[in-house]
């Protein structure tokens, strides 16, 4: 329609379907006018389906405007498989209606796996997803259940998280697993052991390692088994104890286990503990209420020159001599978990010396890796190093500075990627200090690419923490990049430490060229040296050479070029 030579609408409008694989209906229109903002206009949809997918698609365009969006359901039953998908995309420039996509998909094998997304975008800044992952395989004596969950969200202090969880559950109902949760470096693990056969006999011990100073370690019982008339109910922390265990183990009169503990938020009522023991080389009698104990201990165990035990304690409610005693002991291997438990010290009134060290493993430790590599026993050829799993504790006492503990848990696994993953999370307790906190992370994606994450919190003012970086990219014949980014807060300022290798070597095709490049960037907190940039490339295409340097510091930056041209 039209009434100038300028004046003109057409409106155009296109209509179809088809019926192949998938069966297609859609609508096509556009708009053309000499009215302000509608000189460009069109509105287009389209509905396709095959079997159980769903989809539809639309847009809308005006002018320099324009309005998408994409819905898509599909799912699957089979006989022992469910798949399902639920996704949505709006993509517009109307400042009301930003860009936006969400999917849902989720796949489940009968008795074997699950698998689920969720995930949500919202601008290019939004980003909220759930990814995990879960296998179970059944065995003759044992089912082995694994899970892996990894986040990703727009909050702050909740970016990024990863949580890796494996239980195994016994045909009589034993049950043992580790959780492993990584919210932004900071780790959580949980540890579970235990059994629950029966109401009358069941067990369950777990333990919790966290960054948080108050509940850096927690440990928790949980359980009541008839026949050895035991029950618990217990939660220890680094500051307090609460629950209450009985146990009336009673075997003949050479040999019965008596135990009474009741810990309470009371006043009065925070320890009363009573204990009355007669074994084979071990006698333990005492009594105790609030801080004070009253009774002696005595142990003397000898298997072997790796595994013996002396302990010869007595408690009193005497001022300055509430503990006294003589403590010689090392067991290796199955008596400790597979782990090591040894110590040297005694006591009298408050004076202490000695050293005390136990390492606890959960599955393989650090000290079967160790054994194993000393005597040659084959490994898996794809790892470094074997997983372990290992806690450390050391006490160390001397006669005139207080007591010293050192805690650490080393681990080695396998990440999500397929990467190996070590990690280190350690505290130091010095005397009338706050503790020095350890935390390091060593990623070994390939023997050439590797990267390793450092945190350190200090009392020392110097010091006080420190964050670093470190990471290798190495491609044979073609790359060597090497960055270090070390942050360095003094209690007042944050100082950078850093620096950067790099070469790189590329080749066209056939040898048309050959480009190398090399570079070394420096930044220090020295008012000398506050940062250093060092930069040399080359280039040779046919005979020509070209070449060009730069140095650059915060006061100045030299530049140079050259151009040589050999002939033969």
């Amino acid at each position: 329609m039209g009434w100038a030579s300028d004046a003109t609408v057409l409106w155009r409008v296109k209509m179809y379907s088809e019926a192949r694989e998938e069966t297609v209906y859609a609508l096509l229109s556009s708009l053309d006018t000499p009215f302000a903002g509608w000189q460009d206009t069109s509105f287009n949809v389209m509905w396709r389906y095959q079997d159980n997918l769903q989809a539809l698609n639309g847009s809308m365009k005006w002018q320099e405007d324009y309005l998408a969006f994409n819905l898509l359901a599909d799912y699957m039953f089979k006989a022992n498989e469910f798949y399902g998908e639920l996704s949505a995309l709006v993509n517009s420039t109307i400042p009301t209606l930003p860009r936006a996509a969400a999917i849902a998909r989720h796949r489940a094998v009968w008795k074997k796996s699950a698998d689920t997304l969720l995930s949500f975008q919202y601008n290019d800044e939004g980003k909220l997803m759930i990814n995990s992952s879960w296998n179970l395989e059944r065995g003759e004596k044992e089912n082995n259940i694994t899970g892996r969950v990894t986040l990703v969200t727009p909050f702050q202090g909740y970016t990024s998280g990863f949580l890796r969880t494996e239980f195994v559950l016994g045909h009589k109902r034993d049950i043992k697993g580790i959780t492993y949760l990584d919210l932004e470096e900071k780790v959580v693990k949980i540890y579970v052991d235990g059994h629950m056969r029966r109401i009358t006999n069941c067990m369950l011990v777990v333990n919790v390692t966290s960054p948080a100073s108050e509940m850096s370690r927690m440990a928790a019982r949980f359980g009541f088994v008839e026949r050895d008339r035991h029950l618990v109910a217990m939660v220890v922390t680094p500051n307090s104890t609460t629950g209450i265990e009985i146990l009336l183990k009673l075997v003949t009169m050479q040999d019965f286990h008596v135990f009474g503990h009741i810990a309470l938020p009371i006043q009065y009522l925070n320890r009363a503990m009573i204990t009355a023991k007669r074994a084979p080389q071990e006698l333990d009698f005492r009594v105790g209420w609030s801080e004070m104990d009253f009774g002696f201990t005595g142990i003397w165990q000898w298997r072997s020159a790796l595994d013996f035990v002396y302990v010869y304690k007595l408690y009193t409610p005497l001022d300055g001599f509430e503990e006294n005693g003589l403590v010689l002991k090392n067991v290796f291997g199955v008596n400790t978990g597979g782990g090591l438990d040894t110590e040297l010290s005694m006591r009298l009134s408050k004076h202490k010396f000695g050293i005390a060290m136990l390492l606890v493993d959960k599955g393989k430790g650090l000290l079967d890796v160790i054994k194993d590599h000393f005597q040659h026993k084959p490994s898996d050829p794809d790892m470094f190093v074997e997983n372990f799993d290992t806690t450390a504790n050391v006490v160390l006492d001397t006669l005139y500075y207080p007591t010293i503990t050192f805690h650490a848990h080393m681990m080695k696994f396998v990440g999500p990627d397929e990467e190996d993953i070590l990690e280190v999370n350690a505290t130091l307790h010095l005397p009338n200090k706050t503790p020095i906190i350890l935390t390091d992370v060593f990623v070994l994606e390939t023997y050439a690419e590797m990267r390793n994450t450092l945190n350190l919190i200090t009392p020392f003012q110097a010091i006080k923490e420190l964050k670093s970086v470190y990471t290798v990219d190495i491609t044979i014949g073609q790359k060597f990049n090497v960055t270090c980014v070390a942050l360095l807060y003094n209690g007042t300022y944050w100082h950078e430490i850093s620096y950067k290798i790099l070469y790189e070597h590329e080749s066209g095709e056939d040898d048309a060229y050959q480009s190398y490049l090399a570079s070394v960037g420096i930044a220090t907190p020295l008012a000398v040296l506050p940062g250093l940039e060092a930069r040399v490339s080359a280039r040779l295409e046919d005979a020509l050479w070209k070449m060009a340097a730069d140095i650059s510091m915060p006061s100045f930056t030299v530049n140079a070029l050259a151009r040589l041209e050999v002939r033969k």
